[in-house]
């Protein structure tokens, strides 16, 4: 199963075009954002990144999947951000 961590890692690639500069920017190794992407083209069983291509290219199914990571990571966030704004109302008095 992958989380939220794959998804950004999937997201920094997908924009920056190489696995490196994307852990980079992420904080991660290398191949841990590597391990990262192919747990999800596994679980998905579809390629997200034409290999072939300098920089990264996404392949049709990675373009698609890559709306729905974003979607879901946005949504991450706003469930965050509106946890914080409701901590009068925590179960943690």
């Amino acid at each position: 199963m992958f989380d939220q961590r794959h998804l950004r890692a999937f997201i920094a690639v997908a924009e920056t075009g190489s696995v490196s500069r994307a852990a980079v920017n992420l904080g991660y190794s290398q191949p841990a954002v590597t391990q990262q992407i192919r747990q999800m083209e596994h679980e998905l069983g579809v390629f997200l990144f034409d290999r072939d291509s300098l920089p990264l290219r996404l392949t049709p199914a990675g373009r698609e999947r890559l709306l729905v990571a974003e979607a879901i990571v946005m949504l991450g966030q706003r469930l965050l951000a509106g946890a914080t704004t409701t901590q009068q109302y925590s179960v943690h008095e």
